[in-house]
């Protein structure tokens, strides 16, 4: 018998905060994270790497005096809600982990990971 969440634990395209995204990225022991198109469309856009992302957000705070937490953060490429100014964060997204059509539910990509 397999013992499984009942809940996958994703990151989404919708617009987020740089603190938030960080925050979720911390609080994680997993590597990565499927990533939907948003909480209530799970359609699966690709996957991305916990630790590539959480370093790219703790320098951006780190060395830029002006971003904050509380700066927007979005998926630009994969997101259909804009977000003007947001740090833009496409570039993490990796398409290539997994390759299925995009109507898979994701009942079934939770048992893939």
């Amino acid at each position: 018998c397999d013992i499984m969440d009942d809940e996958l634990e994703c990151l989404t395209a919708e617009p987020t905060t740089v603190g938030g995204l960080l925050e979720t990225l911390r609080a994680t022991q997993h590597g990565g994270f499927p990533f939907v198109r948003s909480h209530g469309d799970h359609t699966l856009l690709g996957y991305v790497h916990t630790e590539p992302l959480r370093r790219h957000l703790e320098v951006a705070l780190k060395e830029n005096a002006l971003m904050r937490p509380e700066f927007g953060a979005v998926f630009r490429k994969y997101a259909q809600a804009r977000a003007p100014g947001a740090m833009d964060l496409s570039r993490f997204v990796d398409e290539t982990v997994v390759r299925i059509v995009p109507e898979t539910p994701l009942a079934q990509v939770h048992n893939i990971f």
